[in-house]
């Protein structure tokens, strides 16, 4: 139940954590609006610690283990916990493209994007396009590393290859430095 979490939770800030993540609802089988995820949200606001959560793009590729992703039940997380930070991994499935959307938009302001696993699951303009869209301070870099993010183009896990991508294709300066610095220190109260 929700204090064996907020055990867990207690004991894990003893030995020095200071986040959540990376979970699954669907792979953990829990609903995001269930009450033990709501008072894991809200212990987790109190404390300051950001929330990481894998988010699979509801089209695309199918893959050995893919779990759908219901988006529509992320917008509403971050709606009922405005006060806590979250991360939503692999470009958040997608969500920084509906931020057009103006009632999405206002819902999401405390949403940021990772890049985990980019070049898997977009065209490498996916930096350019939602840089444009919602602005490079949305945005952090993620890696999912050791992942085989080139396996047609190497057989081994590479970072260099995807840090390299990454700054080609994002332009300004200032950006780069808020991707790969600055919105990790932020959410990280660092």
């Amino acid at each position: 139940g929700l204090e064996s979490g907020i055990d867990l939770l207690e004991a894990s800030a003893a030995d020095g954590a200071i986040g959540i993540g990376e979970l699954h609802p669907g792979v953990q089988q829990f609903s995001l609006k269930s009450d033990l995820w709501l008072g894991i949200c809200d212990w987790a606001a109190r404390h300051h610690w950001p929330i990481l959560l894998h988010v699979t793009e509801t089209v695309g590729h199918e893959y050995k283990g893919r779990v759908d992703t219901n988006l529509s039940d992320y917008v509403w997380m971050a709606k009922r916990c405005p006060q806590n930070r979250f991360i939503l991994a692999h470009w958040g499935g997608g969500l920084p493209f509906y931020m057009l959307n103006h009632a999405v938009k206002k819902a999401l302001q405390n949403v940021w994007f990772d890049t985990a696993a980019s070049p898997l699951v977009y065209d490498k303009r996916v930096w350019k396009t939602v840089i444009d869209l919602i602005g490079a301070e949305r945005i952090v870099f993620g890696s999912d590393y050791p992942l085989r993010m080139y396996p047609k183009l190497n057989d081994k896990p590479e970072m260099m290859r995807l840090i390299a991508e990454a700054v080609d294709c994002i332009e300004c300066e200032s950006d780069r430095v808020q991707i790969f610095s600055v919105n990790t220190r932020k959410i990280l109260g660092i």
